[in-house]
This record gives structure tokens, C-alpha cells and sequence, in this order.
């Protein structure tokens, strides 16, 4: 059976950590986990024991999801490790974050977003019962590139 987990381990905020640079989200890590310092990894183990949990069948670690509280609501974002991807895992990913939230925060509103060109995340939101609220243009954090295309979507359950 599909379940979230809780972070227990250092080794597994390394994986998420590691797997969010890979994203090459504007607001990605910059470092491999590996090579940052060991302060800054205890600050990060300790944000993800609070913010993020895993993805998991059986003792496979399929992906994860991390929230950010925000003034409107929660936002959640997430990834599937790439050899997992294409079966369905997406929009079960987002299907139990949200509801995970939702009893965990009572009343408040849950948003995700996803950069436009990444048809796979916004088609697992869309299938975990996410409608889509706007277009968003964000800048890059670097400076290296122009401004990124977003879609944002808001939860509403399926009934």
C-alpha cells in the first residue's frame, strides 16, 4: 500500500534535498546535499522532519512533498524519483498531501504550482483534484534566465 511517512533519517532529507536540485526549479539548492555545510544540513533535516514527507510502497521511497504555509493558505510542491515517474505515482502524491493537509489543517485552503512546461506535474494536480487558478510569471533567483511561467491550482476534492 501507498503511504506517507514522516523524515527520520538524514540520508532521506538528502534524497529530498538532492532531488529538488534536479528539478532546476529557480529556487532549487544550488549545492548536492553532500556539499553543504553540516549546520546548514542539520537546519534542513530539521525543516523536512516538520514540512515533508515521503512517498513510499512498500520500503521504496517513490517521492515526496513539502508544504510552505503561506497568507491564503498551504502550498505544496513535490517530485517523483525519476526512475518511478510515468505510473501514476504523481497524482497519488498530490492526492494524499492534500489530504494529509486538509485534516491536519482544518479550513485552510491548499494551492500547488508547477512551472507551465511541465505537463507531467500539471496533469497529476489535475488528476488529484486540483483546478487550475492562474498563470504566474516568476523571476529566476540567479539572474541567468528570464522570468519563468507558472500555473497555479487550488485543491478541490473530488466527489
Amino acid at each position: 500500500m501507498i503511504r506517507l511517512e514522516k523524515i527520520k533519517l538524514i540520508s532521506q532529507s538528502e534524497l529530498i534535498h538532492n532531488l529538488y536540485r534536479e528539478s532546476g526549479e529557480p529556487d532549487a539548492p544550488r549545492k548536492i546535499f553532500l556539499n553543504e555545510t553540516s549546520q546548514f544540513k542539520d537546519q534542513i533535516f530539521k525543516r523536512h522532519k516538520e514540512v515533508a514527507r515521503l512517498l513510499v510502497l512498500e520500503n521504496r521511497i517513490l517521492g515526496f512533498f513539502i508544504f510552505t504555509k503561506l497568507k491564503e493558505g498551504l502550498n505544496i510542491g513535490g517530485a517523483i524519483v525519476p526512475e518511478e515517474r510515468g505510473k501514476g505515482f504523481g497524482k497519488k502524491l498530490f492526492l494524499l498531501a492534500a489530504k494529509m493537509l486538509e485534516e491536519t489543517y482544518p479550513g485552510q485552503k491548499i494551492f500547488a504550482s508547477t512551472r507551465t512546461e511541465n505537463v507531467e506535474a500539471v496533469n497529476s494536480l489535475k488528476k488529484a483534484g486540483f483546478i487550475f487558478l492562474s498563470k504566474e510569471l516568476k523571476p529566476p533567483i540567479d539572474g541567468v534566465c528570464g522570468e519563468i511561467e507558472y500555473k497555479k491550482f487550488i485543491y478541490k476534492p473530488i466527489s
